[in-house]
C-alpha cells in the first residue's frame, strides 16, 4: 500500500507539474493572441482608411466622368448651334447680297434708263 501511495503521490506531482506547464502555455497563448488581435485590429483600421480614401477617389472619378459627359453633350449642342447660326448667317448674307444686287439693278434701270431717256430727248 505504501508503494501505491508513493506511486499516486508521484502521479499527482507529475499532474501538478503538467498543469503548471499547461497554465504557463495558456498564459503565453493569451498574450500572443492578444497582441496578434491588437495588430490585426490596427491593420483593419488602416485598411478601412485606405478603402475610404479609395471610395472618395472613385466618387471623384465618377463625378469627373459625369462632368466630362455633360461637357461633351454641351459641346455637341454648341457645335449644332454654331453650324445652325453659321448656316443662317450665310443664308442672310446671301439673301442680303441678292437683295442688294436686285436693288442696285433696279436703281441702275431707273437712273440710267431715266438718264438715257433724258439724253435722247
Amino acid at each position: 500500500m505504501t508503494e501505491c501511495l508513493i506511486h499516486l503521490t508521484g502521479q499527482v506531482a507529475q499532474l501538478v507539474e503538467d498543469n503548471r506547464r499547461l497554465q504557463a502555455t495558456i498564459s503565453k497563448l493569451r498574450d500572443t493572441t492578444s497582441s496578434q488581435t491588437a495588430r490585426l485590429e490596427e491593420e483593419l483600421a488602416s485598411k478601412t482608411r485606405s478603402v475610404d480614401i479609395l471610395q472618395e477617389k472613385l466618387a471623384a472619378q465618377i463625378d469627373y466622368d459625369e462632368v466630362k459627359r455633360e461637357l461633351k453633350s454641351v459641346s455637341h449642342s454648341l457645335h449644332k448651334i454654331y453650324f445652325s447660326v453659321s448656316a443662317t448667317v450665310h443664308f442672310c448674307v446671301d439673301y442680303s447680297l441678292t437683295c442688294s444686287l436686285f436693288v442696285s439693278r433696279q436703281l441702275d434701270e431707273v437712273f440710267f434708263g431715266h438718264c438715257a431717256t433724258s439724253v435722247i430727248v
